[in-house]
């Protein structure tokens, strides 16, 4: 294990430092191509392929005008693939093509990386200029590797694997840390528990035996829970969230979004979670987002397939993961997590 990637095999480097977006996002930087051209991606678990916005991206119907775009005439290792792609995510679409080029991530080049160049994108990631995906190479679009695969593949990290510590309510230049490679057990405060994904390992997708807030218990019968970075709150299925909404007297402001009250952490109720036998516990203070006009509650409700199985899933989004270390062990298929340390 190293912390951090490095430029080439056996050679440290520090970890990875991420963007603290409001509390909303976590960025990456990254560089693509010969020279390096400069890009901050979102790192989402909850998909598999890198993409940016395209120097050839429609800027006046999609969201990438305000963003840096890849343009491959002005790197010299740049190849062509050209096939096309498209993702839908829960907040929008992205549709373009496939290129190949070098990627950097810190000072690790990584070679021959197949990403997306967007030409087409309604995604909702403000801040950023694409999106770095560190789920299963399953869950891929055209079965292609992401750059977490190809660091272990070219030798970059000695395991398949990956870890994410992120901060709450810190400057942007102070938003937490990826390892990529392993772990860092300082950055813990408590013992590391792995849990099992469910198979077959198609997402980050654990076991849930319960879940409490106040006197509500909700996954009685146990249910799943994926364990998503690229979703800023803790979601569950949409009939659920309604009956916290009302146990906590927030107050619908748009869509899925409720408010509340900025100083009543105290006196909400602190989040349960049962996974096997160890309990996580979410506090109220830890579920609300600071905006700058007003406080978002961090559950929110979703409905994706009425009446199917898939409804019934819970989202485990940056919310719980500011509170918990975890930790992405792609070759033995489990998910840890530990009590994460405050700066």
């Amino acid at each position: 294990m190293i912390k951090g990637p490095r430029r080439w095999p056996g050679e440290d480097n520090p970890s990875n430092e991420l963007t603290n977006i409001g509390d909303m996002r976590y960025n990456l930087d990254i560089s693509i191509g010969c020279p390096p051209q400069n890009f901050s991606v979102q790192l989402d678990t909850g998909s598999s392929n890198l993409w940016v916005n395209s120097a050839l991206c429609n800027v006046s119907e999609s969201n990438c005008g305000n963003t840096s775009r890849y343009d491959s005439s002005k790197s010299y290792t740049y190849r062509e693939n050209g096939t096309s792609f498209s993702i839908r995510y829960g907040s929008g679409d992205v549709s373009g093509f496939f290129s190949e080029d070098i990627i950097w991530i810190g000072d690790s080049i990584i070679k021959c990386v197949t990403f997306g160049e967007a030409i087409t994108n309604s995604v909702d990631i403000e801040g950023a200029d694409g999106l770095l995906g560190g789920g299963p190479y399953a869950l891929s679009r055209g079965r292609i590797y992401s750059p977490i695969y190809e660091m272990y593949f070219q030798g970059i990290i000695d395991k398949l694997m990956f870890s994410i510590y992120l901060t709450h309510n810190q400057t942007e230049d102070n938003g937490g840390e990826v390892i990529f490679g392993g772990c860092d057990p300082d950055l813990c405060d408590g013992p590391i528990t792995y849990h099992k994904c469910v198979q077959p390992f198609l997402y980050w997708m654990i076991e849930v035996h319960n879940i409490t807030i106040g006197n509500l218990t909700f996954c009685e019968e146990g249910c799943n829970c994926a364990i998503d970075s690229g979703a800023q709150v803790i979601f569950g299925p949409l009939e659920d969230v309604e009956k916290v909404n009302d146990l906590v007297n927030a107050v619908h402001l748009v869509d899925n979004e409720y408010t509340i009250d900025c100083n009543s952490g105290a006196n909400l109720p602190n989040i349960y979670i049962t996974i096997n036998d160890t309990v996580f516990e979410v506090k109220g203070d830890d579920y609300i987002l600071q905006q700058p006009d007003n406080c978002l509650l961090g559950v929110m409700g979703f409905e994706m397939a009425p009446g199917t199985i898939l409804n019934k899933i819970w989202y485990l989004g940056d919310v719980f993961q500011r509170v918990f270390y975890t930790i992405y062990d792609i070759e033995n298929e489990q998910i840890g997590f530990c009590k994460a340390k405050q700066p």
